[in-house]
């Protein structure tokens, strides 16, 4: 959570810290190299003979080695849109000048454009300079006329440097100075309705998505702020119920325990009762027990006695038989002699 927080403020500053600059370069736009080949299939025969002479130069063109171009045509963003397929074919990255933007800067007199031409021209990247209404700008200024020429006339022969310029005006409208610096290299862009419909649709989703680029970037800044909120908002409110779930389970485990605490205590109480009752009956039986012996020991005196008693009974029967025994012993015919 702490790493989508910081990228979220990476992102925040990254936009706040954009340079201000005058026109906008190929990054920052969604005019891509597939739909540049798509408005190429619908450009003019002479836009195509023209980005074959640049890739596969020859002896006979013209403006063989010259990195100028000037294209004419009615519909300013159909202009423009070629001529970013031109740069992106040709291996160029663009920078869009717009001409309204450039006279205002101007006559703010904050005079930005060769500053930032000539710190974009050294960083000696191939980079293709696309200025709308230049022919305009041009009648309209003087200074920006002799910046213009200055420019084109230092880096004309630059194969890092591709100027390219639009303009609504035909060709016979052209001041004579902008027909002889572009000489051949000035294209007509004369297109059919269907061709110039099908330009303009593809220039029209590319520019809804370029117009609400940043506010969807910063939308996504903030929809990815707020899913991360919830999600630590939702952290916090699971740690809160599992804390709250331990605590509950603690709760219960504590009353089970002070349960089987109180079936122990009750059980040791049961059982010293249960002793102390049982110690009571072995007592008891004890006592029995002793009666019982002193009994037994009473009546084997008591039949030892009687065994004397009967014992002596017994001699002195047979005493009493054996007097009889002895009187007569003599015999009767004895007791008659006697007699």
């Amino acid at each position: 959570m702490k790493h989508h927080v910081c990228a979220l403020l990476f992102f925040v500053n990254f936009l706040c810290a954009i340079d201000k600059h005058i026109g906008r370069f190929s990054y920052e736009e969604s005019f891509d190299e597939n739909l540049a080949e798509e408005v190429l299939k619908h450009s003019p025969l002479a836009v195509k003979k023209y980005i074959k002479s640049m890739l596969y130069p020859s002896e006979d063109d013209y403006y063989e080695g010259i990195q100028q171009l000037l294209l004419l045509g009615k519909e300013r963003n159909v202009s423009v849109a070629i001529a970013k397929s031109i740069a992106l074919r040709c291996g160029y990255d663009y920078y869009v000048i717009e001409g309204s933007v450039l006279l205002q800067e101007h006559c703010k007199g904050t005079q930005m454009f060769l500053h930032e031409m000539l710190s974009i021209i050294q960083r000696k990247k191939p980079i293709a300079l696309i200025i709308t209404e230049l022919p305009e700008i041009i009648e309209h200024s003087g200074l920006l006329a002799s910046m213009m020429w200055m420019l084109m006339g230092k880096y004309a022969w630059d194969s890092d440097v591709f100027l390219i310029g639009t303009s609504r005006l035909q060709k016979e409208q052209l001041p004579q100075q902008i027909n002889e610096r572009f000489g051949g290299g000035i294209i007509s862009v004369e297109l059919s309705k269907s061709s110039q419909k099908c330009i303009e649709k593809m220039i029209a989703k590319a520019g809804w998505i370029e117009k609400y680029k940043i506010p969807c970037l910063v939308a996504a800044g903030f929809i990815g702020c707020a899913f991360a909120a919830g999600y630590l908002f939702a952290q916090i409110l699971g740690a809160m119920q599992v804390l709250h779930q331990l605590g509950n389970e603690r709760e219960l485990l504590k009353q089970k325990i002070n349960d089987v605490s109180n079936e122990i205590n009750i059980m040791m109480e049961t059982n010293s009762r249960q002793g102390q009752l049982f110690e009571n009956q072995l007592y008891d039986m004890q006592q029995q027990l002793n009666v019982l012996k002193e009994e037994e020991m009473r009546l084997r005196q008591q039949s030892y006695r009687e065994s004397i008693s009967q014992q002596e009974a017994t001699k002195d029967e047979e005493d009493d038989e054996e007097d009889p025994i002895s009187v007569n012993y003599w015999g009767d015919e004895d007791e008659e002699d006697f007699k």
